[in-house]
């Protein structure tokens, strides 16, 4: 099924659509309240995640009672789609499951997402290229091999592939948008999904050409649960929305002859000033690769035995449920069976319990041979020898201008210093001055880190 034309909201550049997740905490008329919010700061789009928790979450997964607590009532999204509707905005829905899909066409979303933990989920991306909807593509915790095995499935049912560090929050130095620059480059309609504090990498993506920004909403940091302490609020959207404009109207004017005054000479662009608009902070390094901090296997599904399963079962729906596990699963056993490791006639070679995840190396084709885990994939680099970091920050933190770096990457930033979430990025379009007072000090060189990733969002 072909999908339909995106509506004319949705044909911004770019697009920005205000991910409300889990903020609302189950409350349908709070988040009712966070869509109007949304809409009134000038957000193109508002973005739900439709799930039902124990089809996507193994009961053990400490944030499990969290989730289910913020699971949303199936009959609020068609209100909260009409909202949106009837102010002619964009509504999307993160989809976990075909059930999923059946509830965005039925509410008339404008778009299905599929999240980061699913980006290997081979049956599912498949439904969704058939649906009939545009696709969203969250690309956090990947490799350039995965992105393109899923951009090969969606084919033109593809709306936006979006570059982002699943972590939560993530350090304005992991983002990483040479990535989506990259993409662009290449003709894809690459965006990014915004998981920092503040507003400086919102605003790099904005100003490199983003086809779609993502970002993490709420009307009150402080409400409890979802992820509403790392969201911006209203006024924080509106800040980074009228400086990002304003720099670009800037530019333009600089293209405009040489009698408009501003520069005597070539044009200047966004690259050109890289360094007063310290797009370097959240540059990072083309190759789609997991950042520090990620971890593949904490956000994606593995097959869990539905009932004890004996030696010789075949694999199935009816025998296994593809789930996050908790991260203990993954310290026995080696690799587990994930949702894109063979072909369906897979047999168990040994007995599975009930609740517990089936070990890859229990699984067999019906000739007896071993699987053989996609290359690139978790299972296929569980057993790899450790990287060599030093290495991989080199590759990844290599400088916009294609020189070799004679150092790790920047530390995340420093509270109060031009690299941390509490210093605005002012662009005054009335003076090139402002392009020295904005340069940032130089940052520390040091290890990379970050928070350890959300196992579930």
């Amino acid at each position: 099924m072909a999908p339909k034309k995106p509506p004319k909201y949705l044909q911004n550049r770019p697009v920005t659509v205000a991910e409300i997740g889990g903020n609302h905490g189950g409350d349908p008329e709070l988040a009712a309240r966070m869509v109007e919010a949304a809409f009134r700061a000038r957000f193109d789009c508002v973005k739900f995640q439709a799930y039902r928790t124990d089809k996507f979450l193994h009961p053990l997964c400490p944030c499990y009672n969290e989730l289910k607590n913020e699971e949303l009532p199936l009959e609020a999204f068609g209100e909260l789609a009409r909202l949106a509707r009837d102010r002619k905005r964009g509504f999307g829905l993160t989809v976990f499951d075909p059930e999923g899909l059946d509830l965005a066409r039925d509410v008339k979303a404008d778009y299905a997402k599929i999240s980061s933990g699913d980006l290997d989920n081979l049956p599912l991306l498949e439904a969704a290229a058939k649906s009939g909807l545009p696709v969203v593509l969250s690309t956090g915790a990947s490799r350039d091999s995965e992105v393109e095995r899923a951009l090969g499935i969606l084919g033109g049912s593809l709306l936006a592939v979006l570059q982002c560090a699943s972590l939560y929050p993530a350090p304005v130095a992991l983002s990483n948008l040479a990535v989506m620059d990259r993409w662009l480059a290449r003709g894809l309609p690459a965006g990014f999904s915004d998981h920092s504090e503040g507003g400086r990498a919102m605003e790099a993506a904005w100003l490199l050409g983003a086809a779609m920004i993502e970002r993490h909403f709420t009307t009150d940091r402080r409400l409890p649960g979802g992820d509403n302490a790392m969201s911006v609020t209203s006024g924080r959207f509106s800040s980074s929305r009228r400086e990002a404009r304003a720099m670009l109207k800037f530019l333009d004017e600089c293209r405009a002859p040489a009698d408009r005054g501003y520069y005597d000479g070539p044009a200047p662009t966004v690259r050109d000033l890289r360094d007063g608009l310290s797009l370097d902070v959240a540059w990072g390094g083309a190759k789609k690769i997991p950042v520090p901090g990620e971890n593949p296997r904490a956000i994606r599904r593995f097959a869990v035995a539905r009932t004890d399963l004996p030696a010789g079962a075949e694999i199935s729906e009816a025998g296994v449920a593809y789930l996050r596990v908790p991260a203990s699963f993954h310290l026995d056993g080696g690799p587990l069976l994930g949702p894109d490791e063979g072909p369906d006639g897979l047999v168990l070679a040994e007995p599975v319990q009930a609740g517990l995840p089936v070990p890859l190396s229990a699984v067999r084709r019906r000739d007896g041979q071993k699987i053989a885990p996609p290359p690139g994939s978790d299972a296929a680099l569980a057993d790899a020898p450790p990287p060599d970091l030093r290495g991989a920050f080199y590759e990844i933190w290599s400088p916009i201008d294609g020189r070799d770096m004679l150092g790790p990457p920047p530390l995340p930033y420093r509270p109060g210093s031009a690299d941390s979430p509490d210093s605005f990025l002012i662009l005054s379009p009335l003076s090139p001055l402002f392009l020295f007072l904005l340069k940032p000090p130089a940052s520390p060189r040091g290890p990379a880190g970050g928070p350890d990733p959300a196992p579930v969002k």
